[in-house]
């Protein structure tokens, strides 16, 4: 697994999927890239209306004018009784896992830049345990998957 840390607006990021979560009544690193907003945006307002699922994956059409191909945002909002970190462990892990089914494995989480710290640990953390395969009984013949790629995007503060 390799780490890298950027401070590169979201739309810029050269990664195969960029991966933005969402907290209630956390803050949110928003980018200020338009269309990537309106993503967010309609994403937000649908899981706090409870019409959407957790997830939401979309392939970002040349239009969009971003450098990640994929857009995964995932809610990580899981009620009162979690522990403090749980949610964004598990929200990471659904995501990595998501990212692997799709075959992508350079990924970007985007945190911001208060709580860039707390976030990345629970982050890399959940992505490691989305990340696991038990491949004990493997045959040699079988092919092994690609190295993960995690960048974590620190939102500046003029971003938010």
């Amino acid at each position: 697994m390799k780490i890298n840390v950027t401070t590169t607006p979201l739309e810029k990021v050269r990664a195969q999927a960029l991966v933005i979560l969402h907290e209630e009544g956390g803050a949110l690193a928003l980018p200020s890239h338009a269309p990537l907003r309106r993503h967010v945006d309609a994403f937000v307002r649908d899981v706090e209306a409870k019409k959407s699922k957790a997830e939401w994956f979309c392939t970002l059409g040349k239009d969009a004018k971003c450098a990640a191909p994929h857009l995964l945002l995932d809610s990580a909002t899981f009620g009162v009784y979690t522990p403090h970190d749980e949610p964004l462990k598990i929200a990471a892990a659904r995501a990595v896992a998501l990212c692997r089914k799709h075959s992508l494995s350079d990924i970007a989480f985007a945190v911001d830049h208060e709580t860039a710290a707390l976030k990345a640990a629970a982050i890399l953390e959940g992505a490691m345990l989305g990340d696991f395969v038990d491949d004990r009984f493997k045959g040699d013949g079988k092919k092994k998957q690609t190295p993960l790629v995690l960048t974590f995007v620190v939102s500046r503060k003029a971003e938010k």
